[in-house]
This record gives C-alpha cells, structure tokens and sequence, in this order.
C-alpha cells in the first residue's frame, strides 16, 4: 500500500515537472513568469537556461507553475489537449 501511495507521488511529480517545462518554455519572459507565480526572477532564468535543474526543484515551486500552468490562457489549447488525452 505505501508503495503504491509514493508511485502516486512520483507521477504527480512528473506531471508537475512537464507542466513547469512547458510554461518555462514558453514565450512568456522571465519577469512575467516570476511576476505571475511569486518565483524569484533570477531563479526562473536559471531554471530556463538549465544551470538549474527543474526535475530537482522543491514541490512548492513546482506547484507556482503548475499554477500559472493551469489559469493562463496562453496554455489553453495543450490542457484541452491533455484531457482529450485522458492526461
């Protein structure tokens, strides 16, 4: 049982991670996103040009994207793909 509790966790994880890919990737600008999810400026530019692990962040950080990741417009058509999908 406790096992299947942290399989759980790892692919909520996961998806935390991809969500958080997605928006660094985006075309919104650094500041945007530290504005609109409370993450330090320079720690999204660090994560963006890859001196900063995302697949290391602390969950909390993950959570801010997923966040902005879930309201923004800009990511409307990939969530309407992600539920066709069945993700």
């Amino acid at each position: 049982m406790k096992n299947d509790k942290y399989i759980d966790v790892n692919d909520k994880r996961e998806l935390l991670i991809w969500h958080a890919k997605v928006v660094l990737n985006s075309r919104l600008t650094g500041v945007e996103i530290s504005k609109e999810t409370g993450v330090n400026a320079q720690q999204v530019c660090l994560y963006r040009n890859g001196k900063r692990n995302i697949e290391r962040a602390y969950l909390n950080n993950l959570l801010k994207f997923d966040r902005l990741y879930q309201t923004h417009d800009l990511f409307g058509i990939i969530r309407a793909m992600e539920e066709r999908n069945g993700k």
